[in-house]
Order: structure tokens, then sequence, then C-alpha cells
């Protein structure tokens, strides 16, 4: 029994309506099965014509026809980027593969291009997978290349009558990037400008840093166009960088010097940005503690410090809001009186008493008090002298009271401000009784001592008028 490899062969046929340049040409694309006449084909038309469209236009480009239940090879011409356009007469394109794709008319220095795909008939995928294309191309323009690429193998369409492709060189890619569809074809015929020499793929550079994106086209070498580039080695194509060194906020170069200790950055980077949606806050820094404080880090600044400014130290703010202890040099509270009143005047008295004015101890003070007290008159010079003793005079004492005593009146003569005098002499005297008694710094007294003048002798005894008791001096007729 005889095996037959069935072959799929493409006739493409080319109808030059004209050879100037101006004026419209179509090219019809037949596929027959030369060996297995029972599996149909398919035929696409492309060309130029005037007032045409490179981008969609209804009636110029022509849908493809969807699969029937009959097998067969089917050719389209595929156009992603069309989907979602609108045309001249409002007619919406929502399909990418055609029948037919027609060009405005351009010159031979511009460069045109149909993207071919297809999809080979089962009884092709089931033998050979393989089909040929075939061409006649006799009276286009000189002017015009025309070269059909199957990958990156270029075929001159007028030198040559044929080339054999695979089914899955009849495949597409394509991919959606920032909202285009971007397609690369395997197959595709390219006229006029760079046919010869095949396109190249360029990538968009937005920030003109010379680093593309991942948006890429395909041109002729030396006639992209501006903002395409060769590379798509940019990391960030919204930020100019032509180092590619981004810092962890996202700053060209920038080495970190925008982003605090707690790791937020500037709000004027990418990532400041962010992470103030976050309500996360700059500004964190060192203390001088060593300690990351402020921003969002909970952190007082310093706060480890103690009042005396010791990082980790032990001095406090004590009652009367003195720092104190540690290394401040203050002992705690000594601001306070013996009442506990922060720089208040509370004392210790003689008695060892806060604020007691010595009244606690003043027999302890004054003693017994002055002594052996005497007044004798000199009625030759009209005056009084007194004397009198005062044995172990407490320091609390600073001085003696003279007095006068009439009519039960005491009357104030002199104060001495002195413990070291024991005699006083009162001149012009119209008193017959005499006092004296000692004070302390609090004018504390001590009682009065009495005693009656006379130019003799005197002897001491105690009168009590009922009162009170003091002590006067009589003469003593000897």
């Amino acid at each position: 029994m005889r095996t037959f490899k069935y072959i799929l062969i493409i006739k493409l046929t080319v109808f030059y309506i004209s050879l100037i340049h101006a004026e419209s040409w179509e090219l019809n694309v037949n596929i027959e099965n030369i060996y297995n006449t029972s599996t149909p084909g398919d035929w696409i038309t492309l060309g130029t014509c005037d007032g045409c469209n490179d981008n969609f236009q209804y009636s110029e480009d022509e849908f493809d026809t969807p699969d029937g239940p009959i097998d067969y090879t089917d050719l389209q011409f595929t156009n992603y980027n069309w989907i979602g356009t609108i045309d001249s007469n409002g007619i919406v394109c929502e399909y990418a593969h055609f029948a037919s794709d027609r060009k405005a008319v351009h010159p031979p220095s511009d460069l045109l291009v149909w993207n071919i795909t297809g999809v080979c008939a089962d009884a092709v995928e089931e033998t050979t997978q393989t089909a040929q294309l075939n061409w006649v191309v006799d009276s286009l323009d000189q002017d015009y290349e025309i070269y059909i690429y199957v990958g990156e193998e270029g075929v001159n369409m007028r030198y040559t009558t044929g080339v054999n492709i695979s089914c899955d060189e009849m495949g597409s890619n394509y991919e959606l990037i920032d909202g285009e569809w971007i397609t690369t074809t395997n197959i595709k015929i390219l006229m006029g400008g760079c046919a010869s020499t095949g396109l190249q793929t360029f990538y968009w550079d937005a920030d003109g840093d010379g680093l593309g994106s991942n948006i890429f086209g395909e041109y002729c070498n030396g006639f992209q166009p501006d903002g395409w580039v060769y590379n798509n080695d940019d990391v960030d194509d919204e930020i100019y960088c032509e180092s590619n060194n981004f810092d962890s906020c996202w700053t060209c170069d920038g080495g970190n010097s925008q982003m605090d200790c707690n790791e937020v950055c500037a709000p004027s980077t990418p990532i400041g940005e962010v992470q103030i949606d976050e309500g996360l806050i700059y500004g964190a820094f060192i203390d001088e503690c060593g300690i990351c404080s402020e921003g969002s880090t909970g952190h007082i600044a310093n706060s480890d410090q103690d009042c005396n400014g010791d990082c980790y130290g032990t001095a406090f703010i004590d009652d009367c809001n003195i720092c104190s202890e540690g290394n401040s040099g203050n002992t705690e509270n000594s601001d306070q009186d013996c009442a506990g009143i922060c720089f208040g005047d509370g004392f210790y008295d003689a008695c060892n008493v806060c604020n007691g004015y010595n009244l606690s101890c003043l027999d302890q003070i004054f003693g017994y008090g002055p002594t052996d007290f005497y007044a004798q008159l000199n009625t030759d010079l009209n005056q009084v002298d007194l004397t009198w003793n005062y044995n172990n005079i407490h320091p609390e004492v600073i001085g003696y009271r003279i007095w006068d005593y009439s009519n039960d009146i005491y009357n104030l003569i002199e104060q001495i401000d002195s413990t070291s005098l024991f005699t006083f002499t009162i001149n012009e005297a119209t008193s017959e009784t005499y006092c004296i008694n000692v004070f302390d710094q609090y004018d504390n007294e001590s009682e009065k001592l009495c005693t009656q003048s006379s130019e003799f002798d005197n002897f001491i005894f105690e009168f009590n008028d009922g009162s009170g008791s003091y002590l006067m001096s009589f003469p003593y007729l000897s």
C-alpha cells in the first residue's frame, strides 16, 4: 500500500493594480492543499488605496469569517491593538482577526507591515504539519522592497517564489501592557522602508534616561521614533536615573539619605508617599542615648536620660521640683525646711523644735535669770546705779531690759543688747522701784527681778500683791 504525504501549499497571488507610488494595489493570499483537494483553504487580501486608513476602518478592513463545521486551514491578519478603537463611522472594533487589511498609500521610504497568523487544518496537523507559501511578484515598482519574514529569516518576494513553514510558525504572541495590546507574529510581510533588513525591537523610554521599559515596538533600525531605545533595562521608567540604582526610598542614587532611623522615607519620595497613606510619620532620629526616637517609633527623644542628662541615670525630680541624687550633686528634698515646705523659712530652735521659738525650753535658756540685783541711789547726782549678777548665761540670751515700776505699771527704761554688762546708771531717777529681766532672739522674756532704790544697804524679799510675785528692795537701817 502506497503512503502519500499531504503537503499544504499556500499560494500568494499578487495582483498589482498600479505601479505608481500614489496609486492603489492589492495582494490576495490563497491557501490550497494540492495533495488533498478535500481539505479547503482560505484567502486574505492586503493592499493600499487612496483614502484608506492605516488603523481600523470598517469595510476596508473586513473581519475574518468565523470557523465553520468544515475542517480547513485558516489565514488571517492579526491586529490586537485595534480592539476597542472606533473608526470614522463610529464602528467599534471588537475582534483582532481580519480577512482584509488595507492601508493608506505611502512612499517607498515608509515601512508597511502586515502581521499574518493562521491555523492548519486538522488533516495537515495530523500528517505533514508543513505548509508552503507561494507568490509571484513581477510588476511592483522597483522602488518598493517587499519581503516575507518567517521568524528572523527574510525572503525577497521579487526573486523567490515560495517558502516552507510549519504549522507552529503560524501562531502569534500578544501581551496587554499598560492597557495596550502588543502583538508579535512569526509571519510578516514588509513593504518599503527597511523591508530587506527587517524590523528591530525597541523599547519605550518614558523618562529619557536611555533605559527602556517593557513596552516594546518594532521599527526599522535608525528610523525608530524619538523616545524608543534598544534596551528594556529600566527598573522604573517614570523616574530619570541613568545609573538605574534606586535606594529603599526609591530615589535615584539616594543612598537612603532620605530615610529616617525607623526606615520611614521622606514624604517627597515615592515610598514616602505610600507610607504617609499608611499613617507612618517621617522624622525619627537617633537621640543622645543612641535610641531611634520620635517619628513613628513611639519613643520620646532622650526619654532614657534622667533629669541630670545622664542616659539611664538614677537622678530624679524631688518634691521641690529639684533634680536630685544620681550625679546631680543634690540630696533629695534638701530644699525643704523642717516643716516640709519647699524653700520655706522653717527652722529648729534651741529646743530642737521646728518653729518652736524656744518656747518649750525657756527654763533651760533663762535659768534663774539675773541675781543680786541692787539699785543704789545717789542723791548728790540724782541718779540710780543698778548692779546685778548673771551666771551660766545661755547663748540664746542676747540682752537685758531695765524697767521702772510705779502705779502697778512696768515701763521700759532701756534695752541692753549685750549680756556682758552687769551695771547700768539711770540719770534723773524718778522711781523708787526698778526691775530687770533677760530676752532671747525671739523676744521671749524671763520673769522680772525687782528691787527698791536705797541710799544704804539693801535686802531682798518677796512681795505678793495677788497678781503675781516680784522682788523689791527696801532700805536696811543698821
